[in-house]
């Protein structure tokens, strides 16, 4: 029988020196096990045995949650020991009222803390008598590893050299990891008004005014993604408010992502979602459709918001996550430099568009409004994604990595790549505008850009109430509201041979349009051809049944 091997320690006759980690190091020991660091190359580095390495591996939503927690790595850095309050779930409510609070920039003290606390234990029914003291205090902030507790003011507007620093770092770090563009993506939130229409409506060329209607505010939080290379753009990932729009009833097939809570508002169980289940299997596809290897690294990008976990708790093999520093996405943040803006502006000049086919056919505006539902608006908003070209996808990180828009073409490099966004929104509005008059109609300038910025600073995540923190914390909520707030209603599902002959129809009009190819008219006879295909299988179920 073969000896077993012996460690160093064992077999040098002495007794291994007893080691304590840090919370950080053990973050960073499970984060090497998992990318394929041999166990026996982890002993020898961190000076421990192969059963303490596997203890702390048993332990890693535990180390992950309390690091994610922390206020600063660093104290991460210094801290050996979980120390966990007397009553958790007041612990981790308070954690989140930090964090929210800090996140809308309220000034905290050490006293409002304290007051905080006493609110909370009042309001969740605690039972146990504590004091909240500076003692308390001193325990909250060690066992969080909060510093400081005041924000400084002039830090509330754009941060120009924060963000000089961290694209250095970026670059740094792009140069050692060996990252392409096409592994370095980018996401973040926009608010979208989906069904808003200008306040002065729209009136025709002989009218001097026309009939208001209510100012339609429904919102819509649309994530976008896309890679530096501009070569993939990520399904969207749209939350709204019900979980069951009627307008969705039946329909089997969708362009985007679709989840709802109450306010529209991405939170942390959504992002956590979204980067599992869709975000790392999209990028995946992509690489390796692209030549990369299976385990390709890939780097994804985004701000500091609340419903932003941290990177301790993203955590897949091989994909890192990187965050912007506080107020700086405005200056350096891709998806800010113009992709979500030419989403939104594409899907309004369309909204206003087929309101004006709508109008002209003798519509009511109010009609329209109630015709124009969720689901219209999620293909939209698809359509206009699908449509952003490579180029802005690509220009759009000149600020935060400039070397990239040279990265294979550098004849078509816009060097005014600011100029190039508002140059590009006028021609949009002029556009708009001339459409207009060519329907016999008028629209003022205002109006348009009214349109195209009303939601420049609608909100993506929530500011919660103390209630709503107390709620999300202790049971995870992600309420919806009922279907009722979709006013569309769904008609029943189509059968197969009604659609068949609608098809028919569509054919028998396009063929006699000079505008439509025969690639096109090829297209919805190989749809017809599926329908057929699909009406054995449903006799087939029927004579079954």
């Amino acid at each position: 029988m073969p000896k077993r091997a012996l460690s160093s320690s064992v077999a040098s006759g002495t007794k291994r020196k007893h080691v304590t980690l840090s919370i950080k190091d053990k973050v960073n020991l499970i984060k090497k096990l998992e990318s394929g660091t041999a166990v026996a190359k982890l002993c020898e580095e961190y000076g421990l045995g192969k059963s303490t390495i596997y203890d702390i591996k048993k332990r890693k939503k535990e180390l992950f949650e309390f690091f994610a927690d922390s206020d600063t790595a660093m104290a991460m850095g210094e801290r050996k020991i979980i120390r966990h309050a007397k009553n958790d779930d007041h612990d981790r409510v308070m954690i989140e009222w930090v964090k929210q609070r800090r996140s809308e920039g309220v000034p905290l003290s050490g006293p409002l803390l304290m007051e905080q606390a006493k609110i909370f234990h009042r309001s969740m029914n605690l039972t146990t008598d504590y004091s909240y003291t500076t003692g308390w205090l001193t325990k909250f902030k060690k066992r969080h590893g909060i510093r400081q507790l005041k924000i400084c003011e002039d830090k509330a507007s754009a941060d120009a050299e924060a963000a000089e620093d961290f694209v250095n770092e970026f670059v740094s770090l792009v140069e050692t990891e060996k990252l392409s563009p096409e592994q370095i993506y980018n996401a973040d939130e926009t608010g979208l008004f989906w069904r808003y229409v200008p306040r002065s409506t729209l009136a025709t060329a002989d009218e001097k005014d026309a009939t208001g209607v209510k100012d339609s505010k429904e919102r819509i939080t649309i994530l976008g993604c896309g890679n530096a290379a501009g070569s993939h753009k990520t399904k969207l990932f749209v939350i709204g408010k019900s979980a069951k729009p009627r307008a969705f009833k039946n329909v089997k097939v969708f362009p985007v992502i679709y989840r709802s809570n109450k306010r529209a508002w991405m939170t942390q169980h959504l992002m956590n979602e979204w980067f599992e289940n869709h975000f790392v299997p999209e990028a995946r596809r992509h690489l390796f459709g692209n030549g990369f290897p299976a385990g390709a690294k890939i780097l994804l990008i985004l701000d500091n918001c609340t419903a932003h976990l941290s990177p301790e708790i993203l955590v897949k093999v091989n994909v890192s996550v990187l965050f912007f520093p506080p107020n700086c996405t405005s200056l350096i943040q891709p998806m800010d430099m113009g992709i979500l803006r030419a989403l939104k502006c594409q899907h309004k000049s369309e909204f206003l568009k087929e309101m004006l086919s709508f109008l002209n056919g003798g519509e009511t505006l109010q009609n329209f409004l109630k015709s124009y539902n969720l689901k219209t608006t999620v293909w939209s908003a698809a359509k206009a994604w699908d449509g952003i070209p490579t180029t802005t996808m690509k220009n759009a990180w000149h600020n935060l990595w400039p070397a990239t828009i040279f990265y294979e073409d550098e004849e078509n490099v816009d060097t005014d790549f600011k100029g190039f966004q508002i140059s590009k929104e006028k021609a949009e509005i002029f556009e708009l505008l001339e459409y207009v008059k060519s329907r016999g109609q008028e629209i003022a300038e205002d109006d348009a850009f009214e349109v195209l910025h009303c939601d420049d600073k609608a909100p993506t995540v929530c500011q919660l109430t103390d209630d709503e923190i107390c709620s999300m914390v202790l049971m995870n909520s992600n309420t919806s509201v009922s279907d009722s707030e979709e006013e569309t209603q769904a008609e029943d599902k189509m059968p197969i041979d009604s659609l068949v002959e609608v098809l028919n129809t569509a054919i028998k009009g396009l063929e006699q349009r000079d505008f439509i190819s025969e690639s096109d008219i090829m297209a919805i006879h190989e749809i017809k051809e599926k329908l057929r295909n699909q009406k054995p299988k449903l006799m087939k179920q029927l004579t079954l049944n």
